[in-house]
């Protein structure tokens, strides 16, 4: 049996302990890491006293080796993005394309792999279905996209503009441009 804890706010260091002993996975929505200049400003007045220096510890929950997958609110945060790409973009460079902010906590940003990987075989632990979908393994269904941009070698900033040229699932192609 697995447990999923959902929006996990603030964590401290007996907390990852705990959830990493107990193999408990965590589904949090990147979209949190941005926000305007404005809004970040604002932020100690909105936040609780705990939460206003570090919230969402995506980078902590890897470096803690515990599994973090992510997701999007879309559309309940109106404006943010409810692709994948985007979701990375932000995850990576804490910033969302077309606004103009800072990151809110640059020290939990993600690698490019990390997010990836948050949006893929993490998704499939969490649902319990690793053994069959979530990457590409021999065995597996062949669900896949083809990307007509390299999201791990394209500058940061251009992550959100990746778009599907081909969609694969179990091995047959259902869609491509």
């Amino acid at each position: 049996m697995r447990n999923t804890l959902i929006h996990v706010y603030y964590v401290n260091e007996p907390d990852y302990k705990r959830i990493a002993d107990y193999n408990i996975y965590v589904s949090e929505g990147f979209l949190w890491h941005h926000a305007s200049n404005e809004e970040l400003e604002a932020a100690p007045g909105v936040l609780p006293a705990n939460l206003a220096g570090r919230c969402y510890p995506m980078k902590s929950f890897f470096d803690y080796g515990i599994n973090i997958s992510s997701h999007s609110d879309y559309p309940a945060l109106a404006g943010a993005p409810d692709d994948p790409f985007g979701i990375m973009e932000i995850a990576v460079t804490g910033v969302m394309a077309g606004e103009n902010g800072t990151p809110w906590w640059p020290e939990e940003l993600l690698t490019r792999e990390q997010a990836l990987l948050s949006l893929t075989i993490n998704v499939a632990r969490q649902m319990l279905i690793e053994k069959e979908r979530g990457s590409i393994k021999e065995g597996k269904y062949a669900d896949f996209l083809l990307v007509n941009k390299d999201v791990l070698a394209c500058p940061v900033t251009e992550i959100h503009e990746a778009k599907p040229a081909a969609t694969y699932f179990e091995g047959k192609k259902v869609f491509s441009l």
